[in-house]
């Protein structure tokens, strides 16, 4: 059983979501948010290209996380050319609708604003991270 979650990202009124199978509680999300957010700096101001690069991002980095393998090029010609076997690296991310907050025991909600670079935990919470 995975802990669920999803992180809206929000760029000038618009919206996309992702939704994120395993590993969603905050000790997690943040630092894998923050990072990426620094990783993707020169396109955080383009919503489609983030959320496309932000599951890129954590499909690459949590397979080489869970393989113990460097991020060389040969590792990850390898991660790309494996096929669906329905494991980890095909699965664990998606992209959804907003609408999927309140549903699918989702236990954790994100909203990481690309202009500000803030994300928001369960955005009633009021916790706040930059």
């Amino acid at each position: 059983m995975g802990t669920r979650g999803v992180i809206t990202f929000v760029l000038d009124g618009q919206t996309k979501s992702v939704y994120q199978h395993w590993d969603s509680y905050e000790e997690h999300t943040i630092p894998k948010l923050l990072a990426f957010l620094k990783w993707n700096e020169g396109r955080n101001d383009q919503l489609d290209y983030t959320v496309a690069n932000f599951v890129f991002y954590c499909k690459m980095t949590d397979y080489l996380q869970q393989t113990h393998e460097k991020p060389t090029m040969a590792n990850i010609k390898k991660a790309i050319m494996k096929p669906n076997r329905n494991d980890g690296f095909h699965t664990g991310y998606g992209i959804v609708d907003q609408s999927l907050e309140k549903s699918w025991q989702i236990e954790f909600v994100y909203r990481v604003d690309l202009r500000t670079l803030q994300i928001e935990v369960n955005p009633s919470s009021l916790e706040v991270y930059q």
